[in-house]
């Protein structure tokens, strides 16, 4: 039996590999993801595995998280993507990822996430992770591009990145630049001329223990009219400490083309924000699905923005991430994608909180990525056991 499961699993495995001659999209990067409760109790209409095995959460200690991707095998590098819930200050940071074995010799990929208080003390909260790939064998994925930073303090203030977990479809080398204290710029050379306009940007912080959160300062595809792209990163420690040297994993998504797995949106950010539902569009709005609508409600959790996503109704729901753009924002936390009681089934629905470093609400500009990827049909007799908490 341990033996047929082994040669179904291989099976999975190379019937996930994307068709090489068919286009290639941000949907063929995901390896997996999943969303768990403070407890780690993983939420079954938010998790997927890209070859369809188990998905395990690990909860050791206080503040401590860790998902495990059974039998994915990663296309190139990969790297996290999280994201967490709640209303005030509290952040979580990427506190390590790889490769490992089960006892029983089982392969998986992990990802494992620190998530404190306001004071920086441990803190269990809700969380979402995302494993992405090079979303194809060639590196040729033009729909995507990520980075490890590597280092907090690079020597010189300067790094090349691409030995490490990276991607840069452009084939060019991705630098890493320390501008000041907590200031860095990744330039992914070449990247302008291959991937599509309007892509989100994503970043979270590395930190084994200390509490860090990055934010997006600014980004361009084709910087001072090159086609090397840029992204601006800021880092702070907790909201009284200002900026502070940080590693981190920031993450460029076209969703534009996307067969029907992800999408992404950024919200400009406005004093008096609508209070109704009201269309976003331009080149960084893409939902293969119809159309985006965002709302502020002032009153609950001190003032949250909503933002939902036409998407099929009997779907899933999924998972989504958020990154601050402003100067003004200390973090941003959000819900996955979902569909809250009374609201219509036709959309799935993020709420994201933005707090600025005084712990005060605010009504700035974030980024924002959906995934919800259509899991694989598997025999029943097999992979009853398919998820464990």
């Amino acid at each position: 039996m341990r033996f047929l499961r082994y040669l179904i699993s291989l099976w999975l495995i190379a019937s996930s590999v994307p068709d090489a001659g068919a286009q290639p999209s941000f949907d063929d990067a995901v390896m997996g993801y999943a969303y768990a409760n403070s407890a780690g109790t993983l939420q079954f209409d938010n998790l997927y595995s890209r070859t369809g095995n188990d998905i395990v959460s690990q909860h050791p200690s206080t503040g401590v998280h860790t998902i495990q991707i059974h039998r994915v095998i990663a296309q190139g590098s990969f790297v996290p993507m999280a994201a967490w819930a709640g209303s005030s200050t509290r952040g979580c940071t990427i506190q390590g990822y790889g490769f490992s074995l089960t006892p029983q010799f089982t392969p998986y990929r992990w990802a494992r996430i620190f998530c404190f208080d306001e004071l920086g003390n441990p803190l269990n909260a809700w969380h979402q992770f995302m494993l992405v790939d090079e979303g194809g064998v060639d590196g040729n994925n033009a729909k995507l591009a990520f980075a490890d930073s590597q280092q907090a303090l690079p020597s010189g203030n300067f790094l090349d990145l691409s030995a490490g977990s990276t991607h840069n479809p452009g084939g060019g080398t991705t630098t890493l630049a320390r501008l000041g204290v907590g200031q860095y710029e990744v330039t992914f050379n070449g990247l302008g001329a291959v991937m599509p306009r309007g892509s989100t940007v994503q970043v979270i912080a590395v930190s084994p223990t200390q509490p860090r959160t990055c934010r997006v300062d600014d980004w361009t595809l084709h910087f001072a009219g090159s086609n090397n792209a840029r992204v601006r990163v800021h880092c702070y420690g907790l909201p009284d400490d200002g900026l502070v040297d940080s590693q981190f994993v920031v993450l460029l998504a076209s969703t534009e083309s996307s067969p029907s797995a992800a999408a992404s949106a950024a919200i400009p950010g406005e004093v008096g924000p609508p209070t109704v539902w009201t269309p976003l569009s331009g080149e960084d709005v893409h939902n293969p699905h119809g159309e985006v609508e965002y709302r502020w409600d002032p009153v609950g959790l001190g003032g949250f923005y909503q933002v939902r996503f036409r998407w099929p109704s009997e779907s899933d729901e999924g998972v989504a991430f958020s990154s601050p753009v402003s100067p003004s924002i200390y973090n941003c936390t959000n819900s996955p994608a979902h569909r809250p009681p009374g609201e219509s089934a036709d959309y799935l629905y993020v709420n994201v909180v933005c707090r600025r470093p005084d712990g005060g609400n605010s009504t700035s500009g974030f980024n924002l990525l959906l995934a919800q990827v259509l899991a694989p049909p598997l025999p029943d007799r097999i992979f009853s056991d398919r998820f464990e908490p």
